[in-house]
């Protein structure tokens, strides 16, 4: 429920061309975006990330974006977070970077 700041939406998304001049921002909800096919470069307010398939790409709530399509069409998923922020779990006695 975006008005009462919980809960998620998941989505599938099909993109044909980049968003050259268009920034998008999601005031109500962090985005999870995991492509499927194709790699995407997402331009940030922080910086530019390029998601592989298999990865994710994780947006904060009201971060301004666009998506450009390195490879042609894409398609892939889209998670809505309208509740508590994403975050790390805790690793317990192995710590921070004991898997590294």
């Amino acid at each position: 429920d975006v008005h009462g700041q919980y809960g998620m939406a998941a989505h599938i998304y099909l993109a044909t061309q980049s968003m050259d001049d268009t920034y998008f921002t999601n005031a109500d909800a962090e985005m999870m975006i995991v492509p499927q096919q194709g790699r995407l470069r997402v331009a940030t307010e922080c910086g530019v990330l390029v998601v592989e398939p298999l990865e994710i790409c994780l947006i904060p709530r009201g971060m301004k974006f666009k998506v450009d399509l390195l490879d042609g069409p894409s398609r892939g998923y889209v998670c809505e977070n309208y509740g508590a922020y994403f975050e790390l779990p805790e690793r317990g006695p192995i710590g921070a970077n004991g898997m590294a």
